[in-house]
């Protein structure tokens, strides 16, 4: 069996194309799954829910101040990324992001559904997939079929590509999709221990921080013997060639 690890915090950016409500009916779409899943969320996002069906969803009440990145935050003064969207690709959306490999690290060792397998995939995920509501589930229930000793992870360009195509430090790169990423709990492990240790690397060093596949990628490119990376693209691909 396979453990679905996700979550939605709010306040972390300022998007106006995607607000609170539109988050959560994608991610309904999730939770109606039934399959054994560990989601992070706002107490009051928790509550506002209550009544709806939960399928096998164990809630963790999660707040903005809880990310594991968060009491460095002081130490980011140089924050600096390239982006056409500032609203949403702020800092605090940056130390979100950044704590994927800590959402499934916390589940790890929760085990709440006693399985060996997890899946990181982003709560709204709903919006990249072209087919029916129907097909969309299928997806997620045929997750509980694949199982995965190294880390499994989507890539949008091959990260074996032997030329940086631009800045890691302040350019987002597409050598992994970051929606979805899963595998064995001991995996998954070792990878989020390397993910912290490049996060408070590139926080001391550069006193900034990028999105979280430009850390997989230095994790990647120091670590490939972990990765067992699969092409596909933000749209069905990512779930469907998991």
């Amino acid at each position: 069996m396979t453990t679905i690890v996700s979550c939605f915090i709010t306040n972390i950016n300022n998007i106006n194309y995607r607000d609170t409500n539109k988050y959560l009916e994608l991610g309904k779409n999730l939770i109606e799954c039934d399959v054994p899943k560990v989601i992070f969320m706002n107490q009051y996002l928790i509550d506002s829910i209550k009544d709806y069906n939960k399928n096998n969803t164990i809630f963790i009440p999660f707040e903005k101040e809880d990310l594991y990145y968060n009491k460095y935050k002081n130490e980011i003064t140089n924050f600096v990324v390239n982006t056409n969207n500032k609203d949403k690709d702020t800092l605090d959306y940056m130390l979100l992001q950044n704590n994927k490999p800590e959402f499934l690290q916390k589940a790890i060792e929760l085990n709440p559904f006693h399985t060996s397998q997890y899946v990181w995939v982003d709560f709204g995920i709903f919006h990249m997939i072209q087919n029916p509501k129907e097909k969309f589930m299928e997806y997620i229930y045929n997750l509980q079929n694949k199982s995965y000793e190294k880390v499994r992870i989507s890539s949008c360009v091959n990260p074996l590509y032997n030329e940086v195509y631009k800045d890691v430090y302040t350019n987002v790169l597409w050598y992994f999709a970051g929606s979805v990423v899963g595998g064995s709990y001991q995996s998954l492990t070792i990878f989020s221990e390397k993910c912290r240790e490049k996060v408070k690397e590139v926080i001391q060093e550069k006193k900034s921080l990028m999105w979280e596949i430009n850390i997989w990628y230095l994790v990647f490119m120091e670590n490939k013997e972990l990765f067992d990376f699969y092409m596909c693209d933000h749209n069905d691909s990512i779930l469907e060639n998991y």
